[in-house]
């Protein structure tokens, strides 16, 4: 963003915490904040992830403070020996720490004032969340102890934030956020389009849209990609709001020859499948074997699931297939649990069982055991559709077993959404060694 002055405004995050370093925890925080900011128009120029350390937390802070105007330091404001940021912000900026009585308040709000009398086990470590530096402006913390504080270092303006993300993020959207946009007066046109995209890599979206949208038509668009586990996020952005009518054209245009890859803008693939079996007022079944009930997990993770699905059954062993879903033993035993019959047998089975109106099944090789030439560890059969349409697709996903899982049950979602669309079911997917030979 640029200033009134001509020069660019310098934001940076600063993030604290061992857990960070050691990768015991992800850091949420940073992209919560990251894409909160860009939304309003303030990119983020630098990011210091540091432990906790008092030298590493005086470094990182001074250097932030003399090289940015914004400085938003997260972590460090709870009551244990490793929480060093407000000890760490007024030794840079040439105060003290000091008892507020605004934070005793605050903590007495919340906690019952036995906790504070010095008989109390928890007093030093309690009070220690209300040394805050004698310069320092409070910020609200309206579903935890640890208040913020802001103050100004160096150049900087310092925003100081508790770690815990939903502390973190109460305070960033009622206090930090308003704060810096009153104080530079963002303006921006920033617009974002997001589309997920199954069955096709990133490589092949960016040679489709080189194919198919002029260079001039993507004039002040930005293109970026987000490659997941199993699916690209395709997103289309502007900065300046008279690019609008060429952003909706760009998208409609990528929308029309990426429409059976597109399974959505903001919601997931198990969102995606919701949607279609209740605009077609169908209900599903589900009959699981390597995958464990993961499909069951993500249909039943969106709220509204009890609207379209019926059952799920997780038949794991040879005996469930045939008690529960009956699965004939002459099949499990000529052509084996993990093959073309068996799964088609439990699509007719859940189907039977349930009345549901469409089903889904998958039965294969997790690993890393149980595998043969045949049958190499990564052979999975997906079986779908409904009573007198099933459809099967063989697949090999050599990845190991939890990544497999995943994988397999994201792809057994998507034939469920192409087959609800009237599509094929031959996607490329890149994590398949049978369909990657078609490319």
């Amino acid at each position: 963003m640029i200033q009134e002055n001509g020069t660019e405004m310098i934001l940076s995050l600063l993030l604290t915490g061992n857990e960070l370093m050691a990768g015991e925890i992800t850091d949420t925080n940073s992209v919560f904040m990251a894409r909160e900011l860009t939304q309003a128009g303030l990119a983020v120029n630098r990011k210091i992830v540091v432990g906790d350390s008092l030298s590493s937390l005086k470094e990182a802070l001074t250097l932030l403070s003399r090289t940015s105007d914004i400085v938003i330091v997260n972590g460090g404001l709870g009551s244990t020996v490793d929480d060093l940021t407000a000890e760490v912000a007024a030794s840079v900026s040439g105060t003290e720490l000091v008892e507020n009585v605004q934070a005793i308040e605050h903590i007495e709000k919340r906690l019952d004032r036995k906790f504070l009398m010095e008989a109390s086990p928890f007093f030093n470590q309690i009070r220690k969340q209300a040394l805050i530096p004698h310069s320092a402006d409070l910020l609200e913390n309206p579903v935890g102890l640890a208040l913020g504080f802001r103050m100004k270092i160096n150049r900087a303006i310092c925003y100081f934030t508790p770690g815990v993300p939903r502390e973190l993020k109460e305070m960033f959207q009622q206090s930090i956020l308003p704060d810096i946009c009153r104080l530079y007066n963002p303006k921006t046109g920033r617009k974002t389009a997001h589309l997920n995209i199954m069955g096709i890599g990133e490589s092949q979206v960016q040679q489709l849209i080189n194919q198919n949208i002029a260079e001039e038509a993507l004039q002040g668009i930005e293109l970026g990609f987000r490659a997941e586990l199993c699916c690209v996020e395709l997103k289309l952005s502007i900065n300046d709001s008279k690019d609008e009518s060429a952003l909706r054209n760009v998208v409609s245009g990528v929308k029309g020859f990426l429409a059976e890859y597109i399974f959505g803008e903001t919601e997931s693939l198990s969102e995606a499948v919701i949607n279609l079996l209740r605009q077609q007022n169908k209900r599903m079944a589900l009959a699981e074997s390597c995958t464990g009930g993961l499909i069951a997990s993500q249909i039943t993770a969106v709220p509204g699931a009890s609207d379209v699905l019926e059952a799920g059954i997780v038949s794991y062993s040879n005996q469930s297939k045939s008690r529960l879903l009956g699965v004939s033993e002459g099949a499990l035993e000529t052509s084996g649990a993990v093959s073309e019959e068996v799964v088609i047998a439990m699509v007719e089975g859940i189907l039977e069982k349930t009345g549901a109106d469409i089903a889904l099944a998958v039965t294969g090789i997790a690993g890393p055991t149980g595998g043969s030439d045949e049958k190499p560890v990564g052979t999975v059969y997906i079986g779908w559709g409904s009573s007198g349409d099933i459809r099967t697709r063989l697949m090999q996903v050599k990845r190991e077993r939890l990544i497999f899982q995943q994988l397999v049950s994201a792809s057994a979602l998507d034939m469920l959404r192409r087959y609800l669309l009237g599509l094929g079911s031959d996607g490329i997917y890149y994590f398949d060694e049978l369909s990657r030979k078609r490319l």
